[in-house]
């Protein structure tokens, strides 16, 4: 689980998380059996499959982790004068990378293109193991996500 305090965005804009808001989450944290981090998450604007992308991203930046949406949730939040933080479970982490037969059936959301994926399953069965592994994490990273809302309660939520 990640708790950012900073987000670094293309353009060299930082974002910073609500600090009064983070400390509630993670003081609701303690004592639940959830492991979470904290430190810079970097946005990223294409999927980092491989292992080297993710390297060489860490190195650039220190970031603990990538990801498309958060950088837009932080300046949306900044825009309308609002605070903001993210909350973040991840499913490919630094060292899994995700094979080009996969990558090319995702669109730039990430989304999968189900019927042209079933057909190189058939073509290329062994791909399914790699599907199944990352099915496992996703699954694993949504239900840390709930553990989280259930522990956080009402500090989850913003109080002005």
């Amino acid at each position: 689980l990640l708790l950012p305090d900073t987000i670094l965005a293309e353009g060299n804009l930082n974002y910073m998380a609500d600090h009064p808001w983070l400390s509630r989450i993670r003081q609701s944290l303690r004592g639940s059996g959830i492991t979470w981090h904290n430190g810079p998450l970097l946005e990223c604007r294409q999927i980092l499959a491989t292992r080297e992308q993710k390297a060489e991203c860490y190195a650039r930046s220190g970031a603990m982790a990538v990801d498309m949406e958060s950088a837009v949730i932080m300046q949306q939040a900044a825009a309308a004068k609002l605070p903001g933080l993210v909350i973040r479970s991840v499913v490919d982490e630094a060292a899994s990378a995700i094979p080009q037969a996969i990558l090319r059936r995702l669109d730039g959301m990430g989304r999968p293109d189900l019927p042209g994926l079933l057909v190189d399953l058939v073509r290329a069965p062994r791909l399914l193991g790699t599907l199944w592994q990352l099915g496992i994490a996703m699954h694993k990273a949504a239900a840390t996500l709930r553990r989280v809302a259930r522990h956080t309660g009402p500090s989850l939520r913003f109080n002005e």
